[in-house]
């Protein structure tokens, strides 16, 4: 037998987490469940609320966050991929991990990694090892809740081991068909695969193929399903108020209502009508009512949580959904029923007593203060002779680049609009610049600093041939700085196509630029 002598340093934990790259992704619940075993089980010392999708799963989840401890809830959060520090991923009451909590982590978890082989298991992958350090991470924090996103899928992604309190369900859309399918119903089962036995779903608004898929797994799991919708104009009730029971299904439903804003470039203003329908502590179209309450959830005297002129620190329609999305799931936490759910944690929430309902004024406050790195993150760079705005997103496939494009066409006005490109290899790269190439007055490429980057220069084909002027260079920091000396001051720079690029910006700025500020955290 190996012995496996305890790391020193943080940066020894952290040449581990990266060597274990060479594993690969493994889809598959069979390593998790072994290590965690062998942990003896922290999952099953936390709460936790699930959030899965294609796009807009950090987003709504900083949401979440945001929310939760401005009314006074201790969170953990654990997402996928940082940007800029390792230790991002995990997160308590919005701080990092420490760097020593990582260090003692990795030393319990590595030597029981390395058993898995000799009972015939490979070994776990990096994102395995990642997800169990955070499992370790928040049984010894004790949060009240934990937001919890899925790294690849659902059904048999590594985050898949627990019992959640309830499920978030953002866009979903086309990405990593090689892993989940070539269709968006193929991959909408594999996502469904995170609801849960009674466990409330709150759903983002979705193509038309993907709701019979999520409607199928809630009525097999006999779970409450809550629409979230983004909409213009007042709230009238729909046939879904008249189909609250349908198809073994038992529907709620909350809703924005996009406003106009006064600063569209840096803020997006909506009101929220709140869940109405959909029983908030599980059960199937033939629940009986809990505590008391109306079958349906709804409050004794009918009405809906309203809460007037929201305003997000993060920009667009689609952050508008995302917003909305957090707003219905947490309020479906807070009227959730503790004392029967989760069987392996038997204390209530600390905080869950003080707050029955969601409060307007720290609703606002709390929108305001969400900060979520490189998605339409705006930043001022002061060069020696002019200072140029770029435009940070972390947009990355179809859907996002879409959504980007929206951005683009509603807000930042500009003379000119230079796009700075990198993209991994297994993106579908030519339906993600679809949309934004008809934007771009010029362009630069370059290569996302990833194994997976691949043949990167595929972007860089692309754009030619559709006539676009356009530079190539391999190394990010090049290709920032021959996009800022196109750019004027009238002018925007856009940096979008992977996370994994963006990671590498602040140092650059900080090498190329006199100063730079990013106008999110200006609130």
């Amino acid at each position: 037998m190996v012995t496996r002598e305890p790391y020193k340093s943080y940066d020894q934990s952290l040449a581990y987490l990266r060597g274990l790259a060479v594993f690969g992704i493994k889809p598959g619940l069979e390593r998790m469940e072994a290590l965690l075993a062998l942990m003896g089980n922290p999952e099953r010392r936390a709460r936790f609320i699930h959030v899965g999708g294609t796009n807009g799963k950090g987003s709504t989840l900083a949401i979440m966050d945001a929310l939760l401890r401005e009314m006074g809830w201790r969170t953990g959060c654990f997402t996928s991929p940082h940007i800029h520090d390792w230790r991002e991923r995990v997160r308590c009451d919005g701080s990092m991990i420490s760097k020593e909590d990582v260090l003692r982590g990795v030393n319990i978890i590595r030597p029981l990694a390395a058993l898995l082989p000799a009972r015939g298991l490979e070994h776990p992958t990096e994102f395995e090892i990642s997800t169990a350090l955070a499992f370790w991470y928040f049984a010894e924090q004790r949060p009240d809740i934990v937001l919890l996103e899925v790294g690849l899928g659902g059904a048999v992604d590594s985050t898949n081991v627990i019992q959640a309190e309830g499920v978030v369900l953002t866009s979903v859309g086309m990405d990593h068909m090689e892993y989940l399918g070539g269709t968006l119903t193929e991959i909408a089962g594999v996502k469904a695969g995170i609801i849960k036995d009674k466990a409330p779903v709150v759903m983002s608004e979705q193509y038309a193929e993907v709701v019979p898929v999520i409607e199928e797994a809630c009525r097999r799991c006999g779970a409450p399903l809550i629409c979230v919708r983004v909409r213009e104009g007042e709230f009238k009730e729909d046939v879904l108020a008249e189909q609250r029971v349908s198809r073994g299904v038992v529907y709620g439903e909350a809703y924005a209502a996009p406003l106009p804003s006064l600063t569209p470039e840096y803020t997006s203003c909506f009101d929220y009508y709140g869940v109405i329908g959909g029983p908030v502590n599980g059960g199937s179209a033939n629940s009986e009512p809990a505590n008391g309450e109306p079958a349906n959830g709804e409050p004794a005297n009918g009405e809906r949580t309203r809460v007037n002129s929201c305003e997000v620190s993060l920009v667009g329609r689609h952050q508008i959904q995302n917003a909305a999305t957090a707003l219905a799931a947490v309020e479906v936490l807070l009227k959730r029923d503790f004392s029967s759910s989760s069987p392996y944690v038997t204390s209530r929430p600390h905080s869950a007593c003080h707050f029955s309902s969601l409060s307007s004024e720290r609703v606002r406050q709390a929108l305001l203060k969400v900060v979520w790195p490189g998605r339409t993150e705006l930043v001022m760079c002061s060069l020696p002779h002019k200072t140029v705005r770029v435009l940070l997103d972390g947009a990355h496939n179809e859907e996002g680049m879409r959504a980007l494009a929206q951005v683009l066409e509603q807000g930042f006005p500009r003379r000119r609009l230079v796009f700075c490109l990198g993209m991994l290899a297994d993106k579908a790269i030519e339906k993600s610049l679809k949309s934004l190439l008809p934007l771009g007055d010029a362009f630069v490429t370059t290569r996302v600093p990833s194994e997976r980057a691949g043949n990167w220069r595929r972007v860089t084909d692309l754009v030619k041939a559709a006539g676009y002027l356009c530079r190539e260079e391999e190394n990010v920091a090049a290709a920032v700085r021959v996009a800022l000396e196109m750019c004027g001051e009238e002018d925007l720079l856009c940096v979008t196509g992977s996370l994994y690029m963006l990671g590498e910006i602040d140092k650059i700025f900080l090498e190329l630029c006199d100063s730079f500020k990013k106008w999110q955290y200006w609130f």
